[in-house]
């Protein structure tokens, strides 16, 4: 089991999403269907999707959860939390 907001900062860590405390985005590449509903739904534009994968913008983001609410794939989840 794996905790958000570990301290201790290990570099082999197979999990670093879980070292920052709070809520934090993640993106499921193998669930994404590509169909963009999250990037409307986000109200602070935290959101682009490239060739590449997902584009997170951590300073934007605050977690709110509509793109999670929007995602008809489940490819966009809120973790952590308070």
């Amino acid at each position: 089991m794996f905790m958000k907001g570990c301290p201790m900062s290990c570099v082999w860590c197979h999990n670093p999403e879980g070292m920052a405390g709070g809520k934090q985005l993640m993106w499921f590449d193998v669930r994404c269907i590509g169909a963009r509903d999250c990037l409307k739904a986000c109200p602070v534009g935290a959101l682009e999707l490239t060739s590449e994968g997902m584009r997170i913008d951590r300073e934007r983001c605050d977690g709110c959860g509509l793109c999670q609410a929007a995602c008809p794939a489940g490819a966009i989840e809120v973790v952590g939390g308070t």
